[in-house]
């Protein structure tokens, strides 16, 4: 109940929030700028589950890749279009992800110093 346990609290729901919300305007910025709708991510992620099986680790990245790349190319039937949109769409999500990521580290990291704050002060 002090002070410094609510402001550390709230500053790292804060640090979270802008986290997630970064991952998803800069992920659906960029699907809206490529004109990708969603049924190609719904069927790399599909793609990355069973990836997940069937290489381990490694699987999730690469199926997700391939789907995306295959929705894709069965889309716009370009390869050079459908190799552009893909690769801008995981850069997207690649720095969505390192944001959230982030933001995500930063939040657990005011959390802790709040803790301590708490406990020692």
């Amino acid at each position: 109940g002090s002070s410094a346990s609510w402001s550390t609290g709230v500053v790292a729901a804060a640090l979270a929030l802008v986290g997630m919300s970064a991952s998803l305007v800069l992920t659906g910025r960029t699907m809206r700028r490529e004109r990708i709708p969603s049924t190609p991510i719904l069927i790399a992620t599909a793609a990355a589950i069973v990836g997940l099986f069937v290489i381990p680790f490694l699987g999730l990245f690469v199926g997700f890749a391939v789907g995306l790349f295959g929705a894709e190319y069965y889309r716009r039937r370009d390869l050079a279009a459908a190799a552009r949109s893909s690769l801008q769409a995981m850069k997207a999500m690649g720095w969505g992800m390192l944001i959230e990521c982030g933001c995500a580290i930063l939040a657990f990291g005011v959390f802790g110093l709040g803790v301590l704050i708490h406990f020692v002060g």
